[in-house]
């Protein structure tokens, strides 16, 4: 395995564990709890895009595009927080 694959792997398993976490917080509605794995993911992100920029496969393009659509509900809860 690549080690751009293998990157991205890992991200996506950083990923996933966070996303589990993030539904937790979400239930107990604590922003403290989701700004930190909004930074997590976005740190993620980064590696994600740096792997689709040096190799554009499928599976890099899926990583990346599952990422932000899970960066995007931690953004919407953390506005319904901030908004209630």
């Amino acid at each position: 395995m690549r080690l751009a694959n293998m990157r991205s792997v890992m991200c996506r398993l950083i990923i996933l564990f966070y996303i589990f976490n993030v539904q937790a917080a979400m239930a107990d509605g604590c922003p403290c709890e989701l700004m930190e794995k909004k930074q997590t993911i976005e740190a993620s992100l980064e590696v994600l895009k740096k792997d689709y920029e040096q190799e554009p496969s499928d599976i890099n393009l899926q990583n990346l595009t599952h990422a932000y659509a899970k960066l995007e509900e931690i953004k919407e809860e953390l506005e319904k927080i901030e908004n209630s």
